[in-house]
């Protein structure tokens, strides 16, 4: 209600969570306007304005599905990163192929006892081995993804900051489809 009120009171058309923004403009943030209507004292605002809300907001958005695709820096992370997948796969095939090669020659039934239990051990840890790589293959990507995009989403942010200022948006929204 308080939020709803504040915005009522000064005419915005919209307030959006600080989760959904791009880049944001300090003196439009209505914290403290609405921490007031919620019977508290606000924080000391870093910013003297914070709170003085434009009566006008220039927004824009940023098609993200469409621009970042095409910047170089993230074909070679797309590459680098479909690489290690495939590395990744190769080494859970070939404990695989392992696994499967010491199950045929039990199966043969070609050797002793003692040769049958050093098999069945062999293969028992191939197996852990196997488990353990699939279940941590799909972290071991992630955090490859990771690191191989980070810097590239943290320069994109840093020319949206640029476009945001210079062309005085005071919202910048990423759209994804």
């Amino acid at each position: 209600k308080a939020i709803e009120h504040v915005s009522k009171e000064n005419g915005n058309m919209y307030i959006f969570r600080k989760e959904a923004l791009m880049f944001q403009m300090e003196e439009n943030n209505a914290s403290d306007m609405i921490i007031k209507k919620l019977g508290l004292t606000p924080p000391a605002p870093a910013v003297a304005n914070r709170g003085n809300l434009k009566a006008t907001n220039k927004i824009g958005f940023f098609d993200a599905n469409s621009a970042i695709p095409q910047l170089p820096a993230y074909k070679q992370a797309a590459s680098d990163i479909q690489v290690y997948s495939e590395m990744l796969k190769k080494e859970i095939e070939k404990i695989a192929a392992a696994v499967q090669k010491i199950a045929q020659e039990i199966e043969q039934g070609n050797l002793t006892d003692a040769q049958k239990k050093a098999k069945e051990a062999e293969g028992q840890k191939l197996m852990q081995q196997y488990q353990e790589l699939q279940q941590s293959a799909q972290g071991k990507l992630r955090d490859k993804e990771n690191k191989l995009m980070e810097p590239i989403y943290k320069a994109l942010q840093e020319k949206i900051n640029e476009v945001a200022k210079e062309g005085s948006y005071t919202f910048i929204f990423k759209m994804e489809s």
